[in-house]
């Protein structure tokens, strides 16, 4: 069943977990769909973890590490031509400080360029949003608290981002539901490096259904499937290949600003929504003060003002990459400077005066008289002094 669901969402590479195979009882074959599968199953069926890539995927294996816990497994190779190392993941319940710490230094042993990490982690990120409930049992609190700085640890070192968290700061969604606590949390990452986030296009969760958790999803940009697209249809043979680089640079253009635009919307409506729910909420707490009105106002300022403050950093950021990219050059940005500066030198009386080249003596100036712009009869050369 999943494996299906897969195949018609057409997804290039998936990391399982709970594969729920025994180390030795396991199909050799998992799906025509995905028949480049990398399996580690444990000595119970209470793990298992795995990877798959699609037929239509090219990938060329160089070296992989099999936890034979089933609790992780790492392949590095080279997908699509570009190097990369792929990891999925399945957390313990408890002990999950040794884990963490040995499948971190595993991970930084064998990694090798993009780094794309996934699975169950059995923890959240950040208490305040990704999890429904904000009190738990003491002991429970705790134990998350400090699961919870120990992977940020291990993540910071490695320079991984939580894509999904990326591209939705703000927002509220869970991959897990859980009986026991009645609560919702996201305890299901995909990670990818810093420096190559902005390759990824969208990140999505999708509804819990079949499954006991939700799907992460993470898609690429368009560029790269843009400009492929591009350079099959523009034949060398039909055009030059001047021509055909100058205007491959145009669609790049046009790709990006798309992506941009789309971003742009997708914020000025979060703030919209938040500031039509944050005036809502006000006049319903003015006409009946109660506290949880008064907290839900308070947590739609924080999310207000973490908008506000990131669309301020962006603005400083532009304006600073501005300065530097044409401070120094003969540009748009000079001239409303330079017309100033004529402005403040400039003889309101004979403009065409060069002020700066002529001595003009106390009688001299004294003489000087107002004369109408219709009647002044301006030389074309000065005489000389």
């Amino acid at each position: 069943m999943a494996l299906t669901d897969y195949a018609k969402m057409k997804t290039d590479v998936i990391l399982l977990q709970e594969t729920h195979f025994l180390r030795s009882s396991f199909p050799k074959y998992m799906s025509k769909a995905y028949p480049i599968c990398y399996l580690s199953n444990g000595d119970t069926k209470s793990k298992g973890v795995a990877i798959l890539i699609h037929r239509h995927v090219k990938f060329q294996l160089q070296r992989k590490h099999i936890d034979q816990e089933g609790r992780y497994v790492i392949v590095t190779g080279l997908l699509q031509n570009q190097m990369v190392t792929l990891a999925s993941v399945y957390a313990p319940n408890t002990k999950k400080t040794k884990f963490f710490l040995t499948f971190f230094e595993k991970l930084a042993e064998v990694k090798e360029g993009r780094l794309i990490v996934g699975g169950d982690f059995n923890t959240i990120l950040q208490n305040n949003l990704d999890r429904t409930r904000d009190t738990l049992a003491a002991k429970h609190s705790l134990e998350l608290t400090f699961d919870t700085k120990r992977l940020t640890k291990h993540l910071r070192n490695l320079a991984l981002v939580d894509i999904w968290r990326e591209k939705h700061p703000l927002d509220r969604d869970y991959t897990y539901f859980s009986p026991v606590h009645g609560s919702y949390s996201r305890i299901d990452f995909l990670f990818t490096n810093s420096t190559q986030f902005d390759v990824v296009g969208t990140a999505k969760i999708h509804d819990i259904t079949w499954s006991d958790h939700g799907m992460v999803e993470a898609t690429g940009t368009t560029v790269r499937k843009t400009l492929l697209d591009y350079f099959r249809e523009n034949d060398p043979k039909d055009t030059s290949s001047a021509n055909r680089w100058d205007a491959h640079k145009v669609v790049v253009r046009g790709v990006l600003i798309s992506i941009a635009t789309r971003a742009k919307k997708e914020q000025l409506k979060k703030v919209s929504t938040i500031t039509e729910e944050l005036h809502r909420l006000s006049i319903q707490h003015k006409q009946h003060p109660a506290l949880v009105t008064l907290q839900r106002i308070n947590l739609l300022r924080t999310d207000l003002t973490r908008l506000l403050a990131d669309k301020a950093a962006f603005a400083l950021t532009r304006t600073k990459q501005k300065y530097i990219e044409y401070a120094n050059k003969p540009h748009t940005m000079l001239a409303p400077r330079l017309s100033e500066m004529v402005a403040m030198h400039r003889n309101p009386i004979m403009p065409w005066l060069d002020v700066e080249n002529v001595n003009l003596t106390p009688l001299a100036m004294d003489q000087i008289i107002w004369i109408p712009e219709k009647d002044r009869d301006i030389p074309d050369h000065l005489p000389p002094t």
